[in-house]
């Protein structure tokens, strides 16, 4: 059995990894491809899901779509997943008053207008 571990508020939980999973990969946080740009990359996970359909064959210009981002204490890339995500949704002609995000903050405070900006874009 494989061992892992998760950091939470600065405590490290070592955890065993049931044989039934399939682990693609361990993430390495300090490791970015250094030949590709990160939206590309980004890009290129939406478009070739793993065990699921095509965004854009779920999707039609009817549906009314949730996303759903973390807050501010987490370090991800999240306005550029925010962006190229936004980007595929309007390929699929989805208008944006059908789109909502949602912060999510978990037992976090709110975030000013501020924060969501720097954060997320306009």
């Amino acid at each position: 059995m494989k061992k892992a571990f998760i950091i939470q508020r600065g405590k490290k939980s070592d955890f065993d990894i049931p044989p039934e999973w399939d682990l693609l990969t361990f993430a390495d946080s300090n490791v970015q491809p250094a030949d590709e740009d990160l939206r590309d990359l980004i890009r290129k996970a939406i478009e070739n899901p793993i065990r699921s359909p095509f965004l854009r064959d779920c999707v039609s210009h009817f549906d009314k779509v949730a996303i759903i981002v973390e807050d501010i204490t987490r370090a991800s890339p999240k306005r550029l997943i925010l962006e190229v995500l936004l980007e595929e949704l309007d390929v699929c002609h989805i208008p944006s008053e059908h789109i909502s995000v949602i912060i999510s903050l978990g037992t976090h405070r709110g975030l000013t207008p501020e924060e969501m900006e720097s954060t997320f874009g306009k």
